[in-house]
């Protein structure tokens, strides 16, 4: 989720003696956001800050953000058993820890205000140079990959439905999910990887932006697997939940007449979501 919406912020106060840091998660509001939020803050810390909508926010905005050193802490210790794969934020977790061994140094007196201060800022402005190459070649490198998808996919991915009407007048509906990152292009081939769509293709949409969309019945079935095993939280919970009721509940979709039906996974941890959370009311909703 950081990865996706969120940012790590290292700079240096008080003429560089002081290096302020924190760490932040802003999404559009919905009701369901704002309770994974306050998860957070009950698990980490931190605070949370509802934005209202002005004439350069057109919607609400929900923020989770800390600043202080203990939370920021506890929040390190997962990043360096669990490293950032986006490289716009492994570069910024990086320099943090650049720094702030540097300050050490200057602390003790092993280089100058000058050296500190030069040190941060060249690091400011080069941080990004690796953005969109990555040292592993596959997902299967990434021991965490499985529990890092769902928070990517709660930040950047959509569970939607394609509707057609044909020639005779009949409504279907065909599922889809997309998931777009600008620069990493390799992020979306691991996901294409992991879900066996290998023949799906990632279109570059503007310069910058990649999306992957899954359409084939097979690689939905990997995607819903992982999410009952990994479960999404905040809006994306709840899209996935209209979307799994639809398959689950589909009987008109026959293959060489036999029935293509979605199986719930016996140890889903999804469905052991306590009755009465937003992520199990089954709302329907237009996203």
């Amino acid at each position: 989720m950081l990865e996706g919406d969120g940012s790590i912020k290292t700079s240096l106060v008080n003429y560089g003696t002081t290096v302020s840091y924190g760490m932040e998660i802003e999404q559009d509001y919905y009701p369901e956001t704002e309770v994974m939020h306050h998860a957070i803050v009950t698990v980490l810390g931190g605070q949370v800050t509802i934005l209202r909508e002005n004439e350069g926010r057109p919607r609400p905005r929900i923020k989770w953000e800390t600043n202080d050193l203990a939370v920021v802490k506890e929040f390190i210790k997962v990043l360096e058993e669990s490293p950032p794969l986006i490289t716009q934020s492994s570069g910024r977790f990086a320099l943090r820890q650049k720094v702030v061994a540097k300050r050490d140094l200057y602390l003790r007196g092993g280089c100058t205000m000058e050296e500190l201060v030069s040190f941060t800022k060249k690091g400011l402005e080069t941080c990004f140079d690796g953005r969109g190459q990555y040292w592993r070649s596959s997902y299967k490198d990434i021991p965490y990959f499985e529990a890092w998808l769902s928070g990517f996919m709660g930040a950047e991915g959509c569970w939607a439905f394609t509707t057609s009407i044909s020639t005779q007048g009949t409504e279907s509906k065909a599922v889809r999910f997309l998931i777009n990152q600008k620069y990493e292009q390799y992020i979306l081939e691991f996901i294409r990887d992991y879900c066996g769509a290998v023949k799906s293709k990632i279109t570059r949409r503007e310069e910058d932006l990649f999306v992957f969309e899954v359409v084939n019945r097979p690689s939905i079935d990997v995607l819903h697997r992982h999410v009952h095993k990994y479960p999404l939280l905040g809006v994306k919970g709840s899209q996935f939940q209209a979307h799994f009721d639809f398959i689950r509940t589909k009987r008109t979709n026959q293959i060489k007449s036999v029935y293509y039906t979605f199986q719930i996974p016996e140890d889903s941890l999804f469905m052991q979501i306590p009755q009465g959370s937003p992520y199990t009311q089954g709302k329907k909703k237009d996203f």
